[in-house]
């Protein structure tokens, strides 16, 4: 019908309640101008307004369903045929004033699914649009692209319009406060994406995907940027892949393991050349290049490794672990060694264990020290272990310092090789050594310098020294003298004793003496070498294995040095020698006899006798070599006694009475006297006291037989002593040589010696270790020397700081890269 009213209606009604479909059938467009239509409402809001109250159908509970079902004739498909589309929505509106706070929303399509308070009931899913695309089974042909939903948003044109965003898509969720249910909301929730080769639940050609401020997905180099500034970045470049951070620290934390499969990782480096490479060229002076810090919250007892190396049973490296300084190896760790080219310290107190050896491969020079008292101590209190000290060759072991100290009753061993040990021993209780032989106690001396003989046999009476003799015919018993022979090659000599020359005389040749002097003069292996190579090659040797010692820390000084190496040469000499002897200085020994003198008595002082080597009573003044111990008559010695004990008193004997001999007549009892000249053609000898005005003596003069002053010369057997009672100081040639009490030698001349040495007090060397750049001398001197002479054994500049009478401290430029020495000399 018509409606011309205001608000005309259009009715159309079917009385019959199974009336069938209501349709128009025509092949022109329908349409409503200008008005809204209303399907089961009568006041529509909307251009188009369904409205459903009732309980309807199940295919009546779609508001609106749009389908169409068409054929595209030919030429058709490239068209933008309207009936391709099931539903068409859209806006165009113009807008005078949009306003500045109703934010208006113009959409093509709005849809709008509620569910009434108290009505929802169970519900398996609730949509708000549902959009399904399917292409019917059979169907033939090719189709490039299948959408589920396509969404523009296009400018037609050039206008003026400023538009802030175009977004093809917006998402909005909102969980209401206070609704507990549903415990997820989703803006996108993609599920069920499955293809034949690609699946992709967000696929996007050319541009980006943003999720919120902080998420984006960009189409370039497939790259991740999280952060508004793009703090961290995940991207793809060529077949590397990147995580960088462009403000702070990258965190990764995980409850479970972080596993990296396959390829190396390298931290600082993209070219990583091991499973883990750490690079860096920093200058920083507080870089730390790894760091472990393990700081649980609460007290926490690891059970595991913090640090772990393994390798396999069937792997084998050449190095486990290595430090390199420049790429030289500092520290490093293989499967069989620990190397390490630095110092250790261990600091901390308590033991450091070693399983088995300690090996110093330094063939130079290598030692143990300790800052303060030193234990060394084999095996544990329930063992009986040996501690070895061993040297090889001819090395030694050396005791410097103060000596080598025993706990008391504790033994010096020196042989333990047999059943019977050799040893020294001191005995606290009666504060005595003991040497015993085989266990068996042989010698022993107190603390009051007393000493016993223990054991040893009752025959061993006498002190013999080693002499050289080129006399073949010396035997036991023979008295002996100094052979006037003796030259610069062969010191010492001596021969059987002669009556004229036994001023000479200094013992006699020892049956089996109990102590024996300068055996060592006559070493086998010693003499061996002097014979073989000569006295000068032998003394070299020598001298270099004494500055060996010196060189291993020993305390020897230039002054023993020298000393030891003049008793050298002495003893080499003796070497040339075809024979040595043992001549009794003391003691009891048995004289080869005659009794050319008469019987021989107890108490008779024995001289040498005419018959060479033998002795005879003394009758006369001169050097005797001791007196008899027992009587030998002639009848003795007709009988085969060839001998007489005696003891040995080497000295000058003269008869009790005075005796002056002219020619051949004999005066006695010269008591007082006075003789204007007095010609005696032999000898005088006299008593008591002799006062003498001005003496003359023409020739020699022997003070105790042991002092001789003739011809420019003073001699002695003994040690020549000057001023021994130190009362005043000593002059040489009109005091131009002063010796002082004090010591002190002034010479006001030109010294010239071949050779100075002196003692620690003001030379000596410094030990300075790699790197060392001073060392401090500290000394107790009376006075400041006034120059301090250094000697490096490498190159570097050198100078002296705070000399004193304390020391002084040696610097130097140049700190050496090994062990090395500085010598000093202090002069005053």
């Amino acid at each position: 019908g018509y409606d011309n009213s205001v608000n005309p209606t259009l009715l159309f009604e079917a009385t019959d309640a199974d009336a069938g479909s209501f349709g128009f059938n025509t092949n022109d467009a329908f349409f409503f101008s200008d008005a809204k239509v209303g399907v089961n409402i009568t006041n529509p809001y909307y251009r188009f307004h369904s409205y459903e109250t009732s309980t309807i159908a199940a295919e009546s509970k779609t508001a609106i369903y749009g389908q169409t079902v068409s054929t595209l004739g030919a030429g058709e498909t490239g068209t933008s045929g309207y009936a391709k589309y099931g539903l068409w929505g859209e806006s165009e509106v113009a807008v005078t004033d949009a306003g500045t706070t109703t934010s208006p929303h113009f959409a093509g399509i709005y849809g709008l699914a509620t569910i009434l308070s108290n009505h929802l009931g169970t519900v398996n899913i609730l949509k708000g649009s549902r959009i399904l695309t399917s292409i019917q089974s059979g169907a033939a042909g090719t189709a490039s692209n299948v959408y589920g939903v396509s969404i523009e948003t296009y400018s037609p044109g050039a206008n003026t319009t400023t538009i802030s965003n175009y977004k093809a898509l917006n998402i909005n969720s909102t969980n209401y406060s206070g609704q507990t249910t549903p415990v997820n909301s989703y803006g996108v929730y993609i599920e069920n994406i499955t293809g034949s080769s690609l699946a992709y639940s967000i696929y996007t050609n050319t541009g980006d995907v943003s999720i919120g401020d902080d998420l984006l997905l960009r189409n370039d180099n497939d790259r991740i940027q999280v952060g508004a500034s793009g703090d961290l970045d995940l991207y793809h470049s060529g077949t590397n892949s990147f995580i960088t951070n462009a403000t702070g620290y990258l965190d990764i934390q995980s409850t479970n393991n972080t596993v990296f499969s396959v390829g190396n990782v390298g931290i600082g480096t993209t070219a990583p050349s091991s499973l883990l490479s750490l690079y860096s060229t920093s200058t920083s002076t507080s870089f730390t290049g790894f760091g472990l810090n393990w700081q649980p919250g609460s007290t926490t007892t690891l059970t595991g490794d913090l640090f772990n190396i393994n390798i396999g049973s069937s792997g084998n490296a050449s190095s486990l672990f290595n430090v390199t300084d420049n790429t030289s190896s500092l520290f490093k760790v293989t499967e069989t060694t620990i190397t390490s080219t630095l110092p250790h310290s261990f600091t901390a107190s308590g033991d450091t264990s070693m399983a088995y050896d300690l090996i110093m491969t330094n063939q130079t020079a290598s030692s143990i020290q300790s800052y303060g008292p030193m234990t060394i101590e084999a095996g544990e209190s329930f063992e009986n272990n040996d501690l070895t000290l061993k040297a090889y060759g001819t090395g030694r072991v050396l005791i410097s310092g103060s000596g080598l100290a025993l706990e008391t009753s504790q033994n010096f061993i020196l042989d333990s090789n047999d059943s019977g040990d050799t040893y020294l021993t001191h005995d606290a209780t009666n504060d005595r050594i003991s040497y015993y032989v085989d266990n068996t106690e042989m010698f022993r001396m107190d603390a009051g310098g007393n000493s016993s003989n223990g054991a040893i046999s009752t025959t061993l009476t006498d002190l013999a020294e080693t002499y050289p003799t080129y006399d073949d015919k010396l035997t036991t018993g023979d008295l002996v003298m100094i052979d006037p022979e003796a030259t610069s090659k062969t010191v010492s000599l001596v021969k059987r004793a002669e009556f004229i020359g036994r001023d000479s005389l200094i013992g006699a040749v020892s049956t089996a003496p109990g102590f024996i002097l300068g055996g060592g003069s006559f070493s086998e292996d010693f003499c061996q070498e002097v014979r073989k190579e000569g006295i000068n090659q032998a003394i070299s040797d020598y001298q270099h294995e004494l500055e060996n010692i010196k060189n291993e820390d020993t305390i020897v000084s230039e002054a023993n040095t020298s000393e030891k190496i003049e008793a050298k040469k002495e003893a080499a000499k003796s070497c040339l020698a075809p024979q040595k002897v043992m001549v009794a200085l003391s003691g009891r020994v048995p004289l080869n006899v005659d009794l050319v003198n008469g019987d021989i008595n107890p108490g008779d002082p024995l001289t040498v006798s005419p018959s060479i080597g033998k002795a005879m009573k003394a009758n006369t003044s001169g050097m005797i070599v001791g007196r008899a111990l027992e009587k030998v008559t002639k009848k003795d010695y007709d009988a085969g006694k060839k001998t007489v004990m005696a003891i040995i008193q080497v000295n000058y004997w003269q008869p009790s009475t005075a005796v002056i001999t002219t020619q051949n007549l004999i005066t006695t009892d010269l008591s007082s006297s006075q003789i204007d000249n007095l010609d005696i053609t032999k000898e005088l000898h006299v008593l008591g006291k002799t006062v003498l005005n001005e003496t003359s003596i023409l020739n020699k003069l022997t003070i105790a037989g042991t002092l001789t002053i003739d011809d420019n010369k003073i001699n002695t057997i003994g040690t020549l002593q000057v001023q021994s009672l130190n009362m005043s100081n000593t002059e040489f040639q009109g005091a131009k040589i002063v010796m002082t009490t004090d010591g002190d030698m002034k010479i006001l001349g030109t010294l010239e010696v071949g050779k100075i040495t002196g003692s620690s007090e003001m030379r000596d060397s410094l030990i300075f270790a790699g790197g060392q750049t001073e060392y401090k001398v500290q000394m107790n001197w009376e006075t400041s020397p006034k120059v301090i002479q250094i000697t490096p054994t490498w190159n570097t500049s050198f100078w002296i700081t705070d000399l004193n009478e304390h020391g002084f401290t040696v610097h130097v430029n140049t700190p050496a890269t090994e062990i090395k020495e500085i010598y000093w000399v202090a002069i005053w």
